[in-house]
């Protein structure tokens, strides 16, 4: 009587650890985003980003060469030096499951531009089979600078943007 309770123990422990899995990889690939982002490791950052052209995530790919994404995300990443932009906590505020193996995530950030400390927050889809995380809503007027959109006019776009930061900080 013992043996079949312990193997079915057995089993039932494994077949929950086993569908925790994939929330434990996407949770790291959100905490390895936001960590690197608050001690301003870009090339990390770059490194767990989706790097898809401008417009939506769903997007599979770039027109870009590894070489062109990643010079023009360090691109990105000046423009948010400019404005001495530094995220400087993080807290994953919710947890959602959309199915066996897919998450979203809602992160509390504090960041600071020019001196001016906000709170914003971001919905993050991370890609287990990927290894990689995309933004899918921010109410960060900089997050393309700081995730893996490329393909698009910068100097067309940051005017706009940062109008649209100093608005929502005064």
């Amino acid at each position: 009587m013992k043996k079949p309770i312990i193997v079915i123990s057995l089993f039932i422990i494994t077949f929950i650890t086993g569908c925790n899995s994939n929330e434990r990889i996407t949770k790291g690939l959100v905490e390895d985003y936001y960590n690197a982002l608050v001690n301003q490791n870009y090339e990390k950052v770059y490194e767990v980003s989706k790097i898809y052209d401008l417009g939506e995530p769903s997007s599979e790919e770039t027109t870009f060469t590894e070489e062109e994404a990643r010079k023009f995300f360090m691109k990105k990443v000046d423009y948010l030096e400019e404005v001495d932009y530094k995220v400087k906590s993080y807290e994953i505020v919710e947890t959602n499951q959309q199915d066996g193996h897919t998450f979203t995530y809602e992160v509390a950030l504090k960041i600071e531009v020019n001196g001016e400390t906000v709170n914003r927050k971001d919905r993050i889809y991370p890609r287990v089979d990927q290894k990689d995380i995309s933004i899918s809503k921010s109410e960060d007027p900089l997050a393309k600078y700081r995730d893996g959109r490329v393909n698009f006019n910068i100097e067309e776009h940051w005017s706009k943007d940062i109008e649209a930061e100093y608005d929502n900080i005064f």
